[in-house]
């Protein structure tokens, strides 16, 4: 089932932008004009998303928000602002409402879709609610410091935390040193049998201990290149040049997806947040689920 989006906003040029940007992904679009009409569409369609301009007439986008999130009919629904204000008092107050992200008019179009993939991935039980039930999911700290005791493994507990907020099981999560051969093994051990998700976090650089690429492509039977590529152009947005340097890998084992992200936290967040949308699909074609 398509997710559901309801878009919430009195101009009708920005409306039907969006509109068409969202349909176009296979997302289930429906549209309000103001406030009242806004609750009133919520209340029904119990919708996934919904996009709030924040001025408009009626209840305001943050009016909306709190009622939304004090309704238990919608309070699930994950809110993404949209508005001409900038200033950082408004984005304060809007995510004080309740709201999950904001966007400043004008935006880019792309940056829109994956803003929106992004919140959606991130909503508890969003991907198990349908199409994703039952979905596994496995993680892997690579880093000398980490095992050796010396560093918190702070990107790995924030992916196990993500990934369950998304409805995955997380029936393992481990950590292995740097090198190709550690990380070789651990990757055989965890996709052995397993029909699911396996993340590493950490190895991906141009540090001279930096293997986890060259260990993944060790033990994959095919590459997802797709994968990787969207990955580095999330982490390669203004005031981060250097997105563009991950070797990160992504591919196949039998019905397991691997797929590497960066050491931080912050930058693996941001790349699974990325794949995720794609994931379950991906491992139904794995296990067969999927004829073409």
């Amino acid at each position: 089932m398509a997710r559901r989006i309801l878009i919430a906003d009195d101009d009708e040029d920005v409306l039907e932008a969006i509109r068409v940007n969202l349909e176009v992904e296979g997302y289930d679009v429906h549209v309000a004009h103001d406030g009242h009409e806004a609750l009133q569409q919520a209340r029904a369609l119990t919708p996934d998303l919904v996009l709030l301009d924040v001025v408009m007439p009626g209840p305001d986008g943050v009016e909306v928000c709190r009622d939304l999130k004090a309704d238990a009919r919608t309070r699930d629904a994950m809110v993404i602002f949209l508005t001409a204000k900038g200033a950082t008092r408004d984005e304060a107050v809007g995510l004080i409402a309740g709201a999950d992200d904001y966007i400043v008019k004008p935006f880019d179009p792309a940056d829109l879709l994956v803003r929106v993939q992004r919140v959606l991935a991130a909503r508890p039980g969003i991907v198990g609610r349908d199409e994703g039930a039952g979905l596994q999911a496995r993680v892997l700290t690579v880093s000398d410091g980490v095992a050796s005791g010396h560093r918190d493994d702070q990107s790995g507990r924030a992916l196990v935390d993500r990934l369950t907020g998304a409805g995955f099981g997380v029936d393992d999560h481990r950590v292995t040193a740097d090198g190709v051969e550690p990380v070789a093994a651990a990757l055989r051990e965890l996709t052995a049998g397993f029909a699911g998700l396996v993340v590493t976090t950490g190895g991906t650089g141009f540090g001279p201990r930096d293997l986890t690429p060259e260990a993944t492509r060790s033990v994959i039977d095919r590459e997802a290149p797709g994968l990787a590529e969207a990955m580095r152009l999330a982490s390669n947005g203004p005031g981060r040049p250097f997105g563009m340097l991950s070797r990160a890998v992504c591919g196949s084992i039998d019905a397991a997806l691997v797929c590497n992200l960066p050491g931080s936290a912050a930058g693996a967040l941001d790349c699974l947040d990325v794949i995720l949308p794609a994931v379950p699909h991906a491992l139904e074609l794995l296990a067969g689920k999927r004829v073409h």
